[in-house]
Parts: C-alpha cells; sequence; structure tokens
C-alpha cells in the first residue's frame, strides 16, 4: 500500500499531520507510538509538541521516531518545546497553525493511540466521502495502561443520533452534555486556517468547539465503530476534587458563551436543565435552589436509590 502511494498521480492518499500534544506525563508515549507504526495509511507526518515541560524525554523519542521513518511508516517526524507553559488551547493551535503540513490533522495525547491498522484510513475516507469540516468516531475507555476497557463512548445510540440528526438536533444534545469524543475527531486543514479552538478557553479545547460548529449549522459525521483508545486520567477524567479551577472556569465559561448566549436556538427544557448544570457548577444551594429544581433533584435522589 505505502509502495503504491508514491506512483499514485492522484494522491488517493492526502498527508495526515498526527500531532501528540505533551505536558510533564511521558509513561505511555510509546504506546501512542506503537499504534501510529502499526497504521497502514501511506502518508503520516508526527509532531510531538511539548508545552515546556522539565522531564521531556527528547532522546528516546527521537530514536522511535527515526525507526518509524526508517521503517518508511512516516513520511517525517518533528519533535520541539515552548519556551514557556502556554495551557492546552493556546499550545493546540499555536503547533498545528505552526509546524503541521497535512492536509487533516489528527490530535493524540500520549497514552491515547489507534485501535486498527485501518482507523486512520476509515477516518480520512469519512472526511473526503462528506467533505465535512470535522468528523469524528466513538473510543474505547481505557484506564492506565490500557489493562481494562471501560466502554465505547459514544455509545452506539448516540452515534446514530449523530449521523440521522440535523446540527441544531445535535446542538441541543451537546449543551446537556459533551458526547463527542475529542481523541476521535479528524479535522480538515481549513478549520485551523479560518479559526482553530477558541482562545478565549485555557483547557477546554473541544466541548466550545462542537457547540459553535453545530450552532453555525455544520454537521460532524461520526464513524460506526470506534478508531481509537482514551485513556482516563487527563485534566477530564480526573477526580471532581482534582479538576483545577481554571478548568471549571473554562466549564463555566462555555455555559455563559455557547449555550446561554445562544439559548433562543433551546427548548424551555433545555434551558432548564442548562442552568440547573451551571448552577452546580457554582456550588449553589438552599431553599431557592431547592425549590427551582426540585424535580432534577428528586429524580436524581431517585434514581441514586435514596427512596
Amino acid at each position: 500500500m505505502k509502495k503504491n502511494f508514491f506512483n499514485d498521480p492522484q494522491h488517493r492518499f492526502p498527508m495526515v499531520s498526527i500531532i501528540i500534544l505533551t505536558y510533564e506525563t511521558f509513561d505511555s508515549i510509546f504506546f501512542t507510538l506503537d499504534t501510529i507504526e502499526k497504521q497502514l495509511y501511506p502518508n503520516m507526518e508526527v509532531i510531538i509538541s511539548d508545552d515546556a515541560s522539565k522531564n521531556f524525554p527528547y532522546a528516546k523519542t527521537k530514536q522511535k521516531l527515526q525507526s518509524l521513518m526508517d521503517k518508511g511508516v512516516i513520511i517525517s517526524y518533528q519533535m520541539r518545546q515552548n519556551d514557556h507553559n502556554l495551557g492546552i488551547v493556546a499550545h493546540a493551535n499555536y503547533a498545528i497553525k505552526k509546524y503541521c503540513k497535512g492536509k487533516y490533522i489528527k490530535l493524540l495525547s500520549p497514552g491515547d493511540g489507534f485501535c486498527s491498522p485501518h482507523a486512520l484510513g476509515n477516518l480520512v475516507e469519512l472526511i473526503k466521502k462528506t467533505g465535512a469540516m470535522v468528523v469524528t468516531s466513538p473510543a474505547y475507555v481505557y484506564r492506565a495502561m490500557h489493562q481494562d476497557k471501560f466502554y465505547q463512548f459514544p455509545s452506539p445510540r448516540i452515534v446514530r443520533f449523530l449521523n440521522r440528526s440535523t446540527p441544531h438536533m445535535v446542538f441541543i444534545l451537546l449543551s446537556l452534555s459533551n458526547v463527542i469524543s475529542a481523541v476521535g475527531t479528524l479535522y480538515n486543514r481549513i478549520y485551523f486556517d479560518h479559526s482553530g479552538f477558541d482562545s478565549c478557553y485555557h483547557h477546554l479545547d473541544d466541548w466550545p468547539n462542537w457547540l459553535q460548529l453545530t450552532n453555525s449549522g455544520f454537521s460532524m459525521p461520526c464513524a460506526t465503530v470506534p478508531t481509537v483508545y482514551y485513556q482516563l486520567g487527563g485534566i477530564s477524567s480526573n477526580d471532581s476534587k482534582q479538576i483545577p479551577q481554571s478548568y471549571i472556569q473554562d466549564l463555566k465559561l462555555c455555559y455563559i458563551k455557547e449555550i446561554f448566549a445562544n439559548r433562543k436556538n433551546l427548548p424551555f427544557w433545555a434551558r432548564y436543565l442548562c442552568c440547573y448544570k451551571y448552577q452546580r457548577l457554582q456550588n449553589a444551594k438552599g431553599i431557592p435552589f431547592i425549590t427551582k429544581y426540585l424535580p432534577i433533584i428528586l429524580f436524581h435522589q431517585l434514581k441514586r436509590g435514596f427512596f
């Protein structure tokens, strides 16, 4: 397959830039690179961009990347570090716009990876077929070191909804919960040439963008089978007591900027649920809160088996 690519006058395999953003944690980066090595897609570059870590394993990582290039798995690679910490959103925007050369962009984190040899090729076929700005796919959610597979996210039911619904309907669903797997997405380079991730946020590089895209009328086609592994342990999947306040502030801003600012596009029941979730982020308590949201509170109590 790789040999045929170089004689292919139609360039059926546009370059994909796989960018791995790192900060401090490197235990699983070689798992990620091993899954890239197994890909059958013939035109990949890999960029590893580090956000000013103190313990970046430069030599060992470069050795692995060079071996991938020597085997013909990747066309090229780059390794770089920021002089100072930028945060997830600014780091991603800068590294992608400055260093990625591919027509399509695939973001991964250490510990994430492709779950089959055809995974990247299937995502490219989907984005070419649909002409979408962004396509997505489910992920297999794992514990650390991929020992225990928990579940598929999003579920098959949500995948069917994403593919059968209008962007407006998907916007309503997303206002209630981020049901799209960020690690399962593939971007057209145009997305970053025109805008990229919203720089109003520090950590939150996915949910605001799904809301903005669907509210603007763009669909996000979803593959029916998982293409990636997602390892729990990042900021968004950590224990709530360990989530930094800056991430909580990003969530609050997302409600204000992306959801409440567009509340005219939401039915009453969705606005009601969003207000409840926002108030929970604010740690609202007391009689006024309980009175206003009593139906939801009772539902959660019953669901947990307290009654």
